[in-house]
């Protein structure tokens, strides 16, 4: 009772003309647009536009209504309609921005793009000399084998005298204009040069051959590695499947991508302070959302990306949205310790904020991009053709490691998926964890797993249906298409 009491002395002190004025502000109020009540005026509008809303969720190439307007309160848009409909929305602080006709899309998502790669090409910019200790030199490939190997003799051979002993020596082969992807496929099938050629024309520099995604290095630039790396040629040795297609990788100093972006990332960035790589990064994120990307996702390899945009994101200058597959698994070291290391990281998925993220572990190594793709029985060629082909098999580290990340509750994300065959391998490494696990199709399914490329994940009905059982998502790259050619060649 004494409570009421008090709230009625209070209410009865009140004079009369704040009382009408709460009666005329609630009555404004009552007569509000529903999405100011409920999120107060706009802070952004855009009018006289052709807004493309994408809310067509067909499989159909429409993209949905177009507006003329569109308000905007935060990060999210709370009105669509006309451009009297969304001037409503306007408060005294609103901005509005008259488009004049102009069209307005929504920022595009690229779901599979290693843009920060760029990023070296901007550290000159802050005063950091790219590579620190040496040269980098390039030379065109000859449409003949021999031709371009003399012509790479002569260039190491001259680059080398630009050098002190121990500074490293880059080689960048650009292919002929008649065949552009010839030298990149001598890369792929291994017969452009070899460590011991290597040694003959740089023995006293650290020297890699890059002529695509698969190169050399020679025997000081190996021993550079194994001593940064601890166990680098066992490493390498299983992802470059050297038991398998019956190579010593380190032998003949044949390397991937991933191991030549350690040179780059990790022995060439080695000293550079993170808040300069963090700015270089930013840089390359304003080029793409110049180009209208909003949001984008990569593998993370290594520990120098990743400092590099944690530190970014860390100053809240992240200009475009960054979903993170960790792959650090890639870094080659001690086989064995690689295949348990994401038992051992606990699950990170999720941690993050709306401008940097991770949703998973990702694996290039599952299989490849043209020549190696995993077709297995679904296609016929010749014994040298079939034998280029990666397929994952149980016990290898690429197998061992994803199979072991899945258990401890990893999503998979990214995961390099390129053939038919790999996609049932794929399949039965799910199935294998599964198992252990005791999960259903339904836990597996809200997992949302996804896959890269499918190049040549054809339409045989067990794919498919498989694709649909395990609900795994595919980004698919029509770049690849380039490689059709190729694949007719090779397989008919």
């Amino acid at each position: 009772m004494r409570n009421h009491q008090s709230n009625r002395r209070v209410l009865g002190v009140w004079p009369i003309p704040a009382l009408l004025f709460l009666v005329q502000l609630s009555s404004a109020f009552g007569q509000l647009p529903p999405e100011v009540a409920k999120y107060g005026y706009a802070d952004t509008i855009f009018v006289n536009g052709k807004i493309v809303s994408m809310d067509d969720r067909s499989s159909s190439a429409n993209a949905g209504n177009i507006y003329q307007g569109v308000a905007v309160k935060g990060d999210q848009i709370v009105k669509l309609g006309t451009s009297a409909e969304v001037r409503a929305l306007a408060g005294p602080d609103t901005k509005i921005l008259d488009l004049k006709g102009r069209t307005l899309i929504p920022g595009i998502v690229e779901p599979h793009s290693h843009i920060y790669g760029a990023a070296i090409q901007y550290l000159d910019r802050f005063g950091f000399k790219y590579p620190p200790d040496g040269i980098i030199v390039s030379m065109q490939a000859d449409r003949s084998l021999e031709k371009t190997q003399a012509i790479m003799r002569e260039t190491i051979r001259e680059a080398v005298k630009k050098v002190d002993p121990g500074q490293w020596v880059v080689l960048r082969i650009q292919g002929h204009p008649e065949a552009p992807n010839e030298a990149n496929f001598w890369g792929w099938t291994r017969r452009l040069t070899n460590r011991k050629t290597l040694d003959l024309w740089s023995s006293e520099n650290p020297l890699l051959v890059r002529p695509g995604p698969r190169g050399w290095i020679n025997s000081k630039a190996l021993e550079m590695l194994n001593d940064f790396l601890p166990g680098y040629s066992e490493s390498i040795q299983e992802t470059m499947h050297g038991d398998v297609i019956h190579e010593d990788i380190a032998a003949i100093g044949w390397v991937g991508s991933q191991e030549m972006s350690v040179i780059d990332w990790e022995i060439f960035l080695q000293k550079l302070p993170p808040t300069i790589l963090a700015q270089a990064l930013k840089l390359v994120s304003e080029d793409f959302a110049a180009l209208g990307v909003s949001t984008f996702s990569s593998r993370i390899q290594f520990p120098k990306i990743m400092t590099g945009y944690a530190t970014l994101a860390g100053l809240g200058q992240m200009p475009i949205r960054f979903a993170g597959h960790y792959e650090i698994h890639r870094m080659p070291t001690d086989p064995q310790q690689t295949r348990q290391i994401y038992r051992r990281t606990g699950v990170l998925q999720g941690i993050g904020d709306d401008y940097f993220w991770f949703d998973g572990v990702a694996s290039e190594r599952w299989d490849s991009i043209y020549p190696e793709s995993c077709t297995g029985p679904d296609t016929q060629a010749p014994p040298h053709i079939k034998a280029r082909e990666v397929c994952p098999q149980p016990g290898e580290l690429p197998w061992d490691t994803l199979e072991n990340a899945l258990k401890a509750g990893w999503r998979l994300a990214g995961v390099h998926m390129c053939g038919s065959e790999s996609a049932r391998s794929f399949f039965k490494m799910i199935d294998r964890a599964r198992a252990v696990n005791g999960w259903s199709m339904e836990d597996v399914r809200a997992a949302r797993l996804t896959g890269e490329h499918c190049n040549l994940i054809g339409k045989a009905p067990d794919i498919i249906q498989g694709l649909k059982d395990y609900g795994i998502i595919l980004s698919c790259g029509p770049n690849y298409l380039h490689d059709t050619r190729d694949w007719i060649k090779d397989y008919g």
